[in-house]
């Protein structure tokens, strides 16, 4: 595989990562929080899956969560995804989601949300390494490649 789809594949990740707007913890006892951002360039899209602007990726990127998230120090953290496991061939990840996840209307986020973003998401002339997207249970998810990429998680 070459550098460049090792480079689509990685950005594709970040993007879907971040796909489910509005995905996050929800409580009754939480406070009222309010981020202000600003930006030089107006948003031609909210949609993660279809943006190619920067500006528009950072925006979105703060009021999305996906299965990951960067932390302290722009270490890579479980987001929506709890635990992660890659097959011994490095082909096959599965994710298992927080349950408590809820979309901004309150319902579960589940598996079948997921897969359906990735799906929508990807398309294989983008993407020719990723072979299929599929729901396992109702909060796991799980997606093969056609080959090992080691630097898929970092």
């Amino acid at each position: 595989m070459g550098l460049s789809h090792k480079v689509t594949l990685a950005s594709t990740f970040a993007t879907v990562a971040l796909i489910l707007v509005g995905c996050g913890n929800s409580s009754n006892n939480a406070k009222k929080q309010l981020i202000t951002t600003s930006t030089d360039t107006e948003l031609s899209t909210i949609d993660l899956s279809k943006t190619t602007s920067v500006s528009a990726f950072n925006v979105l990127n703060n009021v999305d969560e996906g299965l990951f998230r960067l932390g302290e120090n722009s270490k890579v953290e479980p987001g929506i995804a709890t635990d992660t496991r890659v097959s011994n061939n490095g082909k096959t990840y599965t994710f298992n989601l927080r349950r408590n996840a809820k979309w901004s209307n309150g319902d579960a986020v589940t598996a079948k949300d997921f897969v359906y973003s990735w799906r929508r998401t990807l398309n294989p002339k983008r993407l020719p390494n990723m072979d299929i997207c599929s729901q396992e249970l109702r909060m796991l998810m799980r997606f093969k490649i056609k080959k090992p990429l080691l630097t898929l998680l970092e």
